[in-house]
């Protein structure tokens, strides 16, 4: 006790020695990353006339050059902003020839070696093309305080004084956390509110609401699928990486969103005066249906005045509207297609979190109508949730799904009913396969192909170039179980293979995927049973990345990069899974391998020669559907075996156990022969079986020592707090 006695002003200095001494990392010096871009400041434009000229206000426009690209100047870098493809007649792209080159050259997943510019959606639906928009956030807390806030108790609301610095000016405020799930994270999401007495903002804005993708090692699941909801025609939040940094210490990155008001939706045309709604987190009930209005399943954020007409009147509509007459209701009832927009983007990225929470719904009185906007895309690109584990590893876990139709997630009454509608089913599948670039645009839309795997590709490597040295500095670091480059290789696959089983079963030409809710269909995934898939393709010049996906389950069985060819060959994948392999190498028992074998089949002429990098997958759907569930050993340590007759060899594999890929780089691929392969770890005989949960970064309970001295310290310093108004 003799620490606490003595901490006066000096007591966060000693705190946080204490907290370093027993292996804590939080605000310890780091190196400045690099300079951040000059931001863009917030303009205030109606979304709508927006879309045809891009507005920038913080730049000056190169005038007269009567080009389809104008340059912005910034200080010291140049944004390109595309006009609208809306007006370049996206009709006119030969989507025939660009299917017929991705069919033989495959998808360049290395690709953006421009590696400083990217393609991304502006906040106003214009293209752009330019540094990764990056901001910083400089506060100046007590010592003690700026260590507390990360630690404090999930249920905790008070908020700390704090001094924003900001262009030479210092503007005092209050921080506190917020968000839900990440509340039991080290590194919380916070909000940063300026005073009153303040004059001055940041950007623009008095509200800083920083999320910290504490849920999210890779840092780029939110990131994208905001750009995505931009490009599908959705008004959403103002979203940017932001660097924290209390003290003139370098915290870590963590990613600004707007806070949502109704002047968000008024950049959209829609006016000031009208009625915001959020499902309750709580509640997990807020499905647009009657009864969860008269459950009191929702929040009314504005007017603040406990009156939820107008959101019944919409529920109603929902629930009863007959059936052919739902796609004349959408339309009447909601602006600019976005409840459609919203549910093609949550299946595009695979969001299941949502549809009885996690969105806002905005009424406007000035037109009538009703906009959707989405919220909290953390838990997507894979995430699986798990219902055989317990909180919070049945959210957080390192399961991978990618096989998963567009209608995921909880089947919400208006989720329901717009894809048991003919109509706006056609549209649905329609918008979702224009944004993938798959098949015929749809005529005078914006943004196609947008989302095609190589397009994500590339911004993912572009982000990974600007974020990796925050990611190795972040002082959160030691919550990653996994490296980013594993990461951001995991976030590129589930693209690619997404698209793959979408365009496969769902989507593409000739494909007959019809919605049926049934009621009483378990949400829990069926078990699986052994499979045998296959898919076959010819390979004519070296090219990229071409997955070969087997056409009944839309699953990939191999992804093959032809590094060299002299002839046109064949290449046949055929996977055998769920079943542990029929032969296994010598010294290894089932336990220690995949449950899954792999046979690669080719057909050439006999002087051919080949070399590639041959990419398998193996599932991990959830802790029961698993091809690795009795696995001894680590996944990271798997390693594919190779059989040719009956001699084994052991292959240098490049092993991703997030993604569940297992990869051999120029492979020597002889003709007119049969490949088997096995997948197995290094482990002794002996060892205890890997526990496949991801280990969660979750603060549930406070245990060690250096958190029993710190919940003192913090209920000494209690009455400094002051508890917020409850926010959105």
């Amino acid at each position: 006790m003799i620490l606490l006695e003595t901490m006066g002003k000096a007591g966060g200095k000693l705190l946080a020695a204490a907290l370093l001494a027993m292996g804590g990392t939080m605000l310890a010096q780091a190196v400045e990353p690099p300079a951040d871009f000059p931001f863009l400041p917030r303009t205030t434009p109606p979304l709508a006339a927006a879309r045809t000229i891009a507005p920038i206000q913080a730049a000056d426009p190169v005038k007269g050059s009567g080009k389809q690209e104008k340059t912005a100047k910034t200080k010291s870098k140049a944004v390109v902003v595309r006009e609208s493809s809306t007006t370049s007649a996206p009709g006119q792209v030969d989507w025939r020839l660009k299917e017929a080159i991705e069919d033989q050259m495959g998808f360049n997943m290395a690709a953006n070696t421009d590696a400083q510019n990217l393609e991304y959606m502006g906040m106003f639906g214009q293209e752009m093309y330019g540094p990764l928009p990056m901001a910083s956030v400089h506060l100046e807390m007590e010592p003690d305080e700026a260590v507390l806030i990360f630690y404090k108790p999930a249920h905790d609301n008070s908020s700390f004084p704090v001094t924003l610095v900001q262009g030479g000016e210092k503007l005092t405020g209050r921080v506190s956390v917020k968000g839900s799930s990440t509340r039991g994270f080290i590194k919380k999401s916070l909000l940063v509110k300026i005073d009153k007495t303040s004059k001055g903002n940041w950007y623009g804005y008095r509200r800083i609401s920083l999320n910290s993708m504490a849920t999210d090692p890779s840092m780029v699941r939110e990131w994208l699928s905001w750009d995505l909801a931009r490009a599908a025609g959705l008004n959403v939040l103002n979203t940017f990486y932001t660097r924290l940094y209390i003290n003139q210490k370098y915290v870590g990155l963590f990613l600004f969103t707007e806070w949502v008001t109704p002047e968000l939706f008024d950049r959209d045309g829609l006016g000031t005066d009208g009625d915001l709604y959020q499902p309750d987190d709580s509640t997990y009930c807020g499905d647009l249906s009657l009864d969860s209005v008269e459950r009191h399943c929702y929040s009314k954020y504005s007017p603040q005045d406990n009156k939820f007409d107008t959101l019944e009147k919409l529920a109603r509509g929902v629930s009863t509207t007959p059936d052919g007459l739902f796609d004349k209701f959408v339309d009447a009832n909601f602006y600019k297609d976005s409840l459609l927009n919203w549910i093609a983007v949550n299946g595009m990225v695979g969001n299941g979190d949502t549809y009885n929470k996690n969105y806002f719904l905005y009424y406007s009185r000035k037109i009538g109508q009703w906009e959707v906007m989405p919220w909290d895309y953390d838990l997507s690109f894979g995430r699986s949730w798990d219902p055989y584990l317990k909180q919070p590893n049945d959210v957080f876990n390192d399961n991978f799904v990618y096989y998963y139709t567009p209608d995921i997630g909880f089947p919400g009454m208006a989720k329901i009913k717009l894809l048991e509608d003919p109509v706006l089913f056609e549209r649905f599948k329609k918008r979702i396969a224009h944004l993938y670039g798959i098949g015929k645009p749809e005529e005078g839309r914006a943004g196609y192909g947008w989302f095609s795997p190589e397009r994500v590709a590339a911004r993912i490597n572009s982000i990974q170039t600007y974020t990796m040295q925050d990611a190795q500095q972040d002082t959160f670091s030691s919550n990653r179980i996994y490296s980013y480059e594993e990461q951001m290789e995991a976030m590129k696959y589930f693209a690619l293979s997404h698209y793959s089983f979408l365009k496969t079963t769902a989507v593409g030409e000739n494909t007959n995927w019809i919605f049926v809710y049934d009621p009483n269909m378990p949400l829990t995934p069926p078990p699986a049973t052994a499979s045998v898939m296959q898919a076959s393709w010819t390979a004519q010049h070296s090219g990229y990345d071409r997955p070969l996906v087997d056409r009944a389950s839309g699953h990939i069985t191999s992804v093959i990069r032809v590094r060299s060819i002299s002839k046109p060959t064949t290449l046949s994948t055929r996977v055998l899974s769920y079943q542990p392999p029929a032969v296994l190498p010598p010294g290894k028992s089932n336990r220690e391998c995949v449950q899954r074998t792999w046979e690669l089949t080719t057909k050439s002429s006999s002087a051919a020669s080949l070399i590639a990098d041959v990419t398998f997958e193996y599932m991990q759907e959830n802790s029961h559907n698993s091809e690795v569930r009795d696995l001894v050993g680590r996944q990271k340590d798997l390693q594919l075996w190779l059989r040719e007759g009956d001699a084994w060899t052991a292959q240098f594999t490049r092993t991703n156990s997030l993604a569940k890929t297992l990869t051999v780089r120029n492979l020597n691929i002889p003709a007119n022969r049969t490949l088997q392969f096995v997948a197995c770890t290094d482990a002794p005989a002996n060892a205890g079986a890997e526990d496949t949960v991801a280990k969660s970064a979750k603060d549930v309970e406070i245990k060690s020592p250096a958190f029993k001295l710190m919940g003192d310290v913090y209920d000494r310093l209690k009455g400094k707090f002051t508890s917020p108004k409850k926010q959105p």
